[in-house]
């Protein structure tokens, strides 16, 4: 892999179509803990915004947040950044969207806004499947190592 730089647009531009991360906090006994969440925005500094439950047992501010996401298999990102539950404030009016509404029957009551602020983005991208087996195929003939895409990190 090589280490072509990336920016914080090109990725958004990337992963502009997905809808679900993992997001991984750390639980009051040190153990990693993961759970799907729906991606409600990517903003132009790669701060990730979520909606989640009032009482939801992980969130806790300021605590340090990996969001995992990827696309259609080309690109995968890491993020990682601190937590900011938002409560009273119109900034969960504009995430709210009527999938948001089939998770909280009890509407925006119940939920509050998470925004990870990030602080560095790592990301691994491939090429199309076509051109990975086209680059695997004539690596295994000329025997050499394989174009397996690009790595690099953007700070935040």
């Amino acid at each position: 892999m090589s280490d072509d730089t990336i920016t914080i647009d090109e990725l958004r531009e990337r992963l502009a179509d997905v809808r679900v991360a993992m997001v991984t906090t750390i639980d009051p006994d040190g153990m990693l803990t993961s759970r799907p969440m729906t991606v409600q925005r990517i903003d132009d500094i790669g701060n990730v915004y979520f909606v989640v439950a009032r009482d939801a047992d992980w969130a806790v501010a300021g605590q340090r947040v990996n969001v995992a996401l990827v696309d259609a298999g080309r690109t995968w990102v890491s993020v990682t950044g601190r937590a900011l539950f938002v409560e009273g404030t119109s900034l969960l009016s504009d995430l709210w969207d009527e999938a948001t509404d089939a998770f909280f029957p009890d509407g925006p009551d119940g939920a509050v806004a998470v925004q990870v602020r990030s602080e560095r983005w790592e990301y691994w991208t491939a090429p199309n499947k076509v051109a990975q087996l086209a680059g695997m195929a004539r690596a295994f003939l000329m025997d050499e190592r394989p174009d397996l895409g690009d790595s690099g990190t953007v700070v935040t």
